[in-house]
């Protein structure tokens, strides 16, 4: 934001005149407000204005009213320009100037790593800072509380052993690979599993109340995943959260095949790890799309980049994606598909030709995209190596054919020779 901030003024030709007097965390921090609140907002105010007279401008705030101001990764003002500490300072003294006159409670969210950073700048804050809570990660009774307390509030039950069988499934999925062996000694339970297990339990369960075993019997006929495996029931309601957000930013198959393409080509590497993806004009995938996938919680951005939003999503997106392709490819895709993985072709003779004349007849009307042309490429040079190849193997056939013609001739002669030198022998005899 704070980089995003100093390009915006330079722009506009104002980082010039301010650039000794601007306070690059408050403009960065009323900014944020604003876009926070709409994005369409684009009214614009003083680089220099001071807190308390940017929340009189901009009513914010309400009153007669406690309100709630959260300020996540905190331990970015720390960490960004080290030795720029007089500006800090100020911004924090602002702020708590803003606390002190409203009626507002300020959370500040910070890594734990970052706390040092924290000790010179926490007596210009709130209360200096004193009021801390550790976020601790989500164990088996948090989770517990968290399924059971929000069924109470909707006015839903959920069976206890249901329950149960939730929170193992989760309590499996959620656990390192390396630490599989010790599971039971792990308490831990990812929040963004919980979630999206619990939501799709929900919307395709059978009793109009509640939650029970059958339900869950239900949830895993219907996907027809036969394979076991650890934390079975929330790799499944992964896989459908991924397939039906996919479907949902497509129009047709075609659109859905090359977002699927596009996911594991450029978020995941060798089918193992997470990798992000440089925003830019030329992306490969309507922007569109992509902001559909990071409001459906399958993408997180910043303002340079999109990754997944978890690296367990890697398995689903590969495993999900292998399926698909095998029920609603036709042979030449699932070839093409093979091609990319392997780099080596496997086809040869009228199929090799028939698919060259596909993809070419394809290119005359709709075009191909990047991969297409790469095979077609691909398939081309394979043809030509292999009629290379025939009529190499003919001008050898052909030559060995007169070799052994001649061989025959040569040894005709040398029976005949034979024969004429035993008969002129007997004569002479």
């Amino acid at each position: 934001q704070i980089s995003h901030t100093l390009r915006c003024l330079n722009r506009w030709g104002l980082l010039s005149a301010y650039e000794d007097k601007v306070n690059r965390y408050n403009y960065s921090f009323c900014q944020s407000l604003i876009n926070g609140k709409n994005k369409e907002d684009k009214r614009v105010f003083d680089p220099q204005i001071k807190l308390d007279i940017f929340f009189q401008k901009f009513p914010l705030l309400k009153k007669n009213q406690s309100n709630l101001l959260i300020i996540d990764q905190f331990e970015e003002l720390l960490t960004a320009e080290r030795f720029d500490y007089e500006f800090k300072k100020d911004f924090l003294k602002q702020l708590t100037q803003v606390y002190a006159g409203n009626k507002l409670w300020i959370l500040f969210i910070i890594r734990e790593d970052s706390l040092p950073d924290l000790e010179k700048y926490k007596y210009f804050m709130p209360n200096h800072a004193t009021n801390r809570y550790r976020l601790e990660l989500l164990d088996l009774y948090g989770a517990c509380q968290v399924i059971d307390s929000t069924t109470r509030e909707i006015n839903e039950k959920i069976d206890p052993d249901a329950l149960a069988l939730i929170l193992k499934d989760l309590q499996e999925a959620s656990t390192d690979e390396t630490l599989k062996g010790n599971v039971d000694k792990y308490q831990i339970i990812s929040p963004f599993f919980l979630q999206i297990l619990c939501h799709q339990l929900w919307e395709k369960r059978k009793s109009k109340k509640g939650l029970n075993l059958n339900d869950i019997e239900i949830f895993i006929k219907k996907s027809n995943l036969k394979k076991e495996r650890p934390g079975k029931l929330t790799h499944i309601a992964l896989e459908r959260f991924y397939s039906t957000l996919v479907k949902q930013v497509s129009k047709n198959k075609d659109e859905e095949y090359k977002l699927r393409r596009w996911l594991q080509n450029n978020l995941i590497k060798n089918d193992k790890h997470r990798i992000p993806v440089i925003k830019t004009d030329n992306i490969g995938i309507a922007n569109k799309k992509l902001k559909w996938l990071e409001k459906g919680h399958l993408l997180v951005s910043n303002a340079s980049r999109y990754e997944l939003a978890h690296d367990k999503l890697i398995d689903v997106i590969v495993s999900n994606n292998t399926r698909w392709y095998g029920t609603n490819l036709d042979d030449m895709q699932m070839r093409i598909l093979q091609f990319q993985k392997n780099k080596k072709l496997t086809i040869s003779g009228n199929i090799l030709k028939s698919e060259i004349q596909q993809l070419k007849d394809q290119m005359s009307q709709d075009g191909l995209d990047d991969e297409q042309t790469t095979y077609l490429r691909e398939c081309e040079a394979l043809n030509e190596k292999q009629l290379k190849r025939k009529e190499e193997k003919k001008r050898k056939a052909f030559v060995l054919q007169g070799f052994l013609i001649f061989s025959v001739i040569i040894a005709l002669i040398f029976a005949l020779l034979s024969s004429y030198g035993k008969k002129l022998q007997r004569e002479k005899n």
